[in-house]
């Protein structure tokens, strides 16, 4: 009998990494369940950490996780600066850039603005008397 037929179906070999312990002719099953973490990250620093890692003689994986149990463990403090770039942000064509001009204009001086409401039918009321 292989020791993971006594397991239920739901926890198959291909789904969990398990260890078995032989305790006075006994298995004991000690369940090491692992995930699965997806995130994006730009293909070139992907490609430049597996290369370091490499050289350390490690695995990308190997290396994100002993960095995840030492930010765990408060081993490792980390800082986010946020950072702007020119394409991280979306720039407008020249069409919707004289719209979006014209249109704060008209919020400068008041213009073309609709009343605030204190309910939907209000709201509603407006639009169909004053939609075009």
């Amino acid at each position: 009998m292989q020791c993971w037929e006594a397991l239920p179906p739901s926890r198959s070999p291909s789904r969990i990494k398990s260890n078995f312990v032989a305790l006075d002719n006994d298995i004991v099953y000690t369940d090491n369940m692992t995930t699965q973490m997806i995130f994006r990250i730009d293909s070139k620093l992907k490609q430049a950490a597996k290369r370091q890692a490499k050289k350390q003689g490690i695995t990308l994986s190997d290396l994100y996780k002993q960095t995840t149990k030492s930010f765990v463990a408060g081993e490792l403090a980390v800082t986010i600066t946020p950072t702007v770039s020119a394409t991280s942000l979306e720039i407008p064509n020249a069409r919707t850039a004289r719209s979006l001009r014209a249109i704060l204009k008209d919020v400068k001086l008041g213009r073309n603005l609709s009343p605030s409401f204190d309910n939907a039918k209000d709201a509603i009321a407006y639009l169909k008397k004053h939609a075009g």
